[in-house]
């Protein structure tokens, strides 16, 4: 027998449904993470939901990186991240994630708490076996500003990045940024309803000989002699982003 759908098939008059046309729609209401910016074809993501011991933590001095269930973006967990008591200190997570195609590739996380916090850094890296790259967006919670990692390895303010986050540890902002990596400059940035054109800018090349692979990493450190504590969740990573 025959089978198919109906003249128009999914885009056919219905009386009391909307028809499907956008997949990208139905997986964000059965769930998905993939809800604040849609462009881009993830290729790996993470909602700690399965724990955190496929993260890579190390850090100065007394700290700590746990599984956290009482603050999330989504769903019942998060990562805590916890720094040493001393000025300066901080500690870090990182993910291999494997080398990709070269192209402009997004990063996508969401954080909160900002207690005792100088910096968190966002880091996006890429060794193909001849070249290192090193696309980073810091915020500077002292200032309340966006900074961006250029050519140098020197951090700039990026302009009109004025940017103050609420203290609250439930209240979770998220931020994105794509870098195309075949140019080496970012193209944007996103921080809730604030939009960046990072066009203009470039990020670190240097030469660097070791294995091809990508690392997303995250960087707090504390600005007091008492520990810096903030909550990760929500990590996308995608590529071919228009």
């Amino acid at each position: 027998m025959a089978k198919g759908q109906p003249d128009f098939g999914q885009y056919a008059p219905t009386e009391t449904i909307v028809g499907l046309s956008d997949l990208g729609e139905l997986a964000a209401r059965l769930g998905s993470i993939v809800t604040f910016d849609r462009r881009g074809n993830v290729i790996w993501m993470d909602d700690f939901e399965n724990g955190i011991r496929q993260w890579c933590p190390f850090g100065i001095g007394t700290w700590s990186v746990d599984w956290e269930s009482n603050y999330s973006k989504t769903g019942g967990f998060s990562c805590k991240l916890t720094t040493d008591a001393i000025a300066g200190r901080s500690v870090n997570i990182q993910k291999y994630i494997g080398f990709p195609i070269l192209s402009a590739i997004g990063l996508e996380a969401s954080f909160s708490n900002e207690q005792n916090w100088r910096y968190l850094e966002i880091w996006l890296w890429l060794d193909d076996g001849t070249y290192e790259y090193n696309a980073v967006i810091r915020y500077d919670h002292p200032n309340k500003k966006l900074q961006y990692m250029d050519a140098t390895g020197a951090y700039q303010d990026i302009v009109g990045g004025s940017y103050e986050t609420p203290d609250y540890p439930e209240w979770f902002d998220t931020l994105k940024f794509v870098a195309y990596f075949t140019t080496c400059k970012y193209k944007r940035l996103l921080v809730n309803s604030k939009v960046f054109d990072l066009s203009a800018l470039s990020f670190e090349k240097d030469p660097f000989a070791t294995t091809p692979q990508m690392v997303v990493a995250f960087r707090l450190t504390t600005n007091a002699n008492a520990a810096a504590i903030g909550y990760i969740d929500d990590v996308i990573i995608t590529q071919n982003e228009p």
